[in-house]
């Protein structure tokens, strides 16, 4: 799985926008383990950047104008949006395919669903993730 896909089904809302004053660290930048169970389960490692986090740790605000820019960009519609300050879900709408998101991000670990729905069928694939410390 490519780092893109990665960021994508663990929620739109982990691109880059503005930081802010009141920002919470809900995702800590370094090299992640993330534990894929479902259609395909394997295991990856990918490094995040801190600029890649700053649209999920930014204020609620932040983060709500972040995941529909992010769906946007890629030509999807946010629906059912909700966010609690530590969980994030939402419905992305494509013209082939749909993406329901939850995801909780917890500093050093999240945890998330994510089920799309492409051509009739539904696929669900749950997540697991952990720092492992600083990127090489």
């Amino acid at each position: 799985m490519t780092t893109r896909n990665v960021l994508l089904s663990i929620g739109f809302a982990a691109l880059a926008i503005s930081p802010s004053l009141s920002a919470q660290e809900r995702f800590r930048p370094g090299k992640w383990e993330i534990v894929f169970t479902g259609e395909i389960p394997h295991t990856s490692t990918t490094c995040f950047t801190a600029a890649m986090m700053k649209g999920i740790n930014g204020t609620a605000v932040e983060v709500r104008a972040d995941t529909e820019k992010t769906a946007a960009a890629r030509k999807y519609t946010v629906q059912d949006y909700k966010f609690d300050g530590t969980t994030l879900s939402y419905t992305a709408v494509g013209s082939d395919r749909t993406f329901v998101n939850t995801a909780s991000y917890h500093g050093d670990t999240f945890e998330s669903l994510i089920i799309t729905k492409t051509g009739g069928k539904e696929f669900t694939t749950r997540q697991k993730g952990r720092r492992l410390g600083a990127c090489p």
